[in-house]
């Protein structure tokens, strides 16, 4: 018996749909109305994101007329009128996502007409806003958990209080905007017993407004991105003191030295997820300390510091850690890595994502480490002194791997990618015949980047960079590959989105 794809149950066509791309989803809904409803699901339509500027405005208005339940749209330099004040009405109860940026409309419109904003938009959970006071459509946003302000410089103190009336439940607030911490800025503004929660200011953006914002949701509060915020070392130092907020994620803006972040890290000692890059002067000592309070760290980045070397010993003994980048942190030493993996009853064993690119640990302490972290998933080894054994290693023992980076490793040379036992090489170190894996091996990569690395040849990888699921593959600066590798190496991966091939290093 015969079975057409039509006769396939809403729910099969949902699982055979997931597989496409944004741009194939929508066209195979236009084909019947039983595809146009399997597409028609917020599975299948959540990284759909329809983006509306001047240019596509009158597109636009057929949009209410359609019958696909679109959920997610971005705002690009649009005056917000009467019709798309309608617009977002008719769209107010399948909205999941908005994005406003560089909006025009008249916020205080809205605040002495509260009946003609928009009353409740109960599905929304992200709201982005970039240059302009969109924040004032709304009349009640109370199942937003994801808040973005950016850059909207007539940002005052009675917009965060107008905001303040609603999304009760919000995670993750991220704030890029210019905050007055210094009491004598703002306290001129609030003169005869006015104050931040009886008569807030129209004319400037303060901390206690701001602080008074993070106060009223410290019990679901989670993440705050305040890197470009500009906040006084005092003032991120009273942020961390608020009453029953229990901080997951933060990021500190470029000024705060690396002892005051210590002290934040004191009063938030629930911190998982840490960005020191910003950091100012960040010694060992400071770093050895946060790794010590918080002893339920999965995320750590910790690039470009110069001045970290023994601290890398504590960082390894972060039992939960997953995510770890130490990109550039080029006085490490050799010994301290040694030291740092040499009792692997101590040494973390959850790492998903690991980035020692110019660093200078040891090809063997590198296998020690990898040995113990078998479920890693992404690995950048750029600039360091890999070998083809290492290499080989990773091959065998790293299945889930799904992006390798090993850029300018001089070290690596054909062997390394075919995995063929090569003694006779004069930078050979002589991997026995059974511990010699092809690169191939490597199932899940999605992820190659084999650049400047003058060692290569077409042949090698060719016979390597096979892989069905390759999206990126980078090869830049391998001067031994020839202009016909590339079609050939297209061809065996049927997958690739991303391909870079150069064949010269000045090109």
């Amino acid at each position: 018996m015969e079975i057409s794809v039509s006769s396939l149950p809403r729910e099969v066509l949902i699982r055979i749909f997931e597989y496409l791309d944004i741009r194939h989803r929508l066209i195979v809904g236009q084909v019947c109305k039983e595809w146009l409803d399997a597409t028609n699901c917020r599975l299948l339509l959540k990284d759909v994101s329809l983006f509306i500027s001047p240019k596509n405005e009158e597109a636009v208005k057929a949009l209410p007329c359609m019958m696909r339940q679109f959920k997610c749209f971005t705002f690009y330099q649009v005056a917000i009128d009467s019709y798309f004040l309608q617009f977002l009405k008719h769209f107010s109860e399948q909205l999941i996502s908005l994005t406003f940026i560089d909006c025009q409309l008249d916020k205080y419109y809205f605040y002495t007409n509260p009946e003609e904003k928009i009353p409740s938009c109960d599905n929304l959970r992200f709201l982005k806003i970039r240059g302009c006071g969109a924040f004032a459509l709304f009349g009640s946003l109370r199942n937003v958990t994801t808040l973005e302000i950016l850059y909207c410089l007539d940002l005052t103190d009675r917009d965060i209080h107008e905001l303040d009336k609603s999304m009760p439940n919000l995670v993750t607030f991220t704030f890029a905007n210019r905050v007055a911490c210094d009491p004598r800025a703002y306290k001129r503004f609030y003169i005869k017993g006015n104050s931040v929660e009886n008569e807030p200011s129209d004319a400037i953006l303060s901390f206690p407004a701001i602080r008074n914002f993070i106060a009223k949701r410290s019990k679901t509060l989670v993440s705050m991105d305040f890197s470009r915020t500009g906040l006084s070392p005092t003032a991120a130092i009273e942020i961390s003191t608020t009453n029953n907020l229990r901080l997951h994620t933060m990021l500190f803006s470029y000024d705060l030295s690396g002892s005051r972040i210590e002290t934040f890290c004191r009063n938030q000692p629930t911190l998982t997820s840490l960005d020191l890059s910003t950091a100012l002067n960040l010694t060992d000592e400071i770093l050895s300390n946060i790794c010590r309070i918080l002893i339920n760290l999965r995320e750590l980045v910790v690039v470009f510091k110069h001045k970290i070397d023994v601290s890398v010993i504590d960082i390894f003994k972060l039992k939960h850690l997953q995510k770890l980048n130490l990109n550039f942190c080029t006085n490490i030493s050799p010994f301290s890595f040694q030291a740092a993996i040499s009792d692997l009853k101590s040494v973390t064993a959850n790492l998903k994502y690991l980035n020692l690119a110019f660093t200078k640990i040891s090809d063997v302490t590198l296998r020690k480490l990898l040995s113990h972290n078998r479920d890693i998933e992404h690995l950048d080894l750029t600039f360091t002194d890999i070998s083809n054994t290492t290499l080989h290693f990773i091959s065998k023992s790293l299945p889930r791997l799904k992006c390798l980076i090993i850029n300018s490793c001089k070290r690596i040379y054909n062997s390394g990618l075919t995995g063929e036992h090569d003694c006779n090489s004069a930078i050979s170190d002589c991997s026995s015949p059974e511990t010699c894996v092809p690169l191939s091996n490597l199932r899940e990569l999605r992820t190659l980047d084999l650049s400047k690395n003058p060692l290569i040849t077409s042949d090698a990888c060719v016979q390597s960079i096979r892989f069905k699921y390759l999206e990126v593959l980078k090869l830049y600066g391998c001067q031994c590959l020839d202009s016909a590798v590339g079609l050939q190496i297209l061809l065996q991966n049927p997958s690739l989105k991303e391909f870079q091939l150069a064949y010269d290093l000045d090109d």
